[in-house]
């Protein structure tokens, strides 16, 4: 999957964003009365290309360096703290999808790459093991970013079916398909 731009550089990204903090400041209260980003400024994310900057190039993104991202997202968060979380916060998941076996990242990418994952670390529900992989459930109580998340990112118990202990934990990538 080629990336939108793939002439795209690190300071272009940057000048993007540093181009984008007067809006996001106007927005700002709006982001807060919503609790949640406004459409516009999902829109304009994708458009700019920010959800793609760690995600490999050849799943559609730009593999730009941790530094890049991280400057990008300090210029977000200086026009509006809430967005600038909600970006961050979805859109370095595609470094945990990157270490994924090539089936998983296929499948997590897709054929757009379109792949933003909000994720929530404690354990919010149970995998149980079944013929081929496992079965979950759960819910958790907020995931910043779900509502424009493809997919969620939650840690999960791992039990057997003989019991309900515990057996460990497991961090699960669930397609927005699968979860509300």
């Amino acid at each position: 999957i080629p990336p939108p731009e793939p002439e795209l550089t690190p300071e272009a990204m940057l000048g993007r964003a540093e181009a984008m903090r007067p809006l996001l400041r106007e927005r700002q209260a709006s982001c807060e009365v919503l609790g949640r980003i406004p459409e516009e400024t999902h829109n304009e994310f994708v458009r700019a290309g920010f959800y793609r900057i760690l995600q490999p190039r050849c799943y559609g993104g730009y593999e730009f360096s941790f530094q890049t991202f991280m400057r990008v997202m300090i210029e977000i968060s200086r026009g509006c703290p809430e967005s600038g979380w909600v970006l961050a916060l979805i859109s370095a998941h595609a470094v945990v999808v990157a270490a994924f076996p090539e089936q998983g990242q296929r499948e997590a990418f897709g054929d757009s790459g379109e792949m933003r994952a909000p994720g929530v670390a404690p354990p919010g529900g149970f995998a149980t093991r079944v013929e081929g992989g496992y079965r979950i459930k759960g819910a958790w109580d907020y995931a910043s970013g779900c509502d424009v998340g493809t997919h969620f990112f939650g840690t999960m118990f791992v039990v057997e079916p003989s019991s309900e202990a515990p057996r460990g934990a497991v961090f699960v990538l669930v397609d927005r398909a699968d979860y509300t």
